[in-house]
């Protein structure tokens, strides 16, 4: 996942002067607490993965439920602007989503 701090600003904040304010504060927040981030990504469901269902050995595709979808969407969509604002870069974010293996 990839995405441009600036315009998600300009489209949350179309004033210049909010939007910077904001952003300083979640910046100043995510470097006070480098796990603020983590929760985010983990609150935001931005790693979850949908079940799949087997029947006889084969994938089922899950019936589409748009409520829930929209949920997701708003949670994940929600996170990443909170991740934009405290300035986390795409590497930094690879990172915090890798999985230890």
């Amino acid at each position: 996942m990839i995405f441009a701090r600036i315009p998600i600003l300009q489209m949350m904040f179309p004033e210049k002067r909010a939007s910077a304010a904001v952003a300083a504060r979640w910046s100043r927040a995510a470097t006070k607490d480098p796990e603020l981030a983590a929760d985010v990504i983990r609150l935001g469901g931005i790693l979850d993965k949908q079940t799949e269902e087997y029947r006889d050995g084969v994938v089922v595709p899950n019936p589409i439920d748009p409520i829930r979808m929209a949920k997701e969407a708003g949670r994940r969509e929600f996170a990443v602007e909170m991740l934009a604002l405290m300035q986390i870069t795409p590497e930094e974010l690879r990172n915090l989503t890798e999985y230890d293996t």
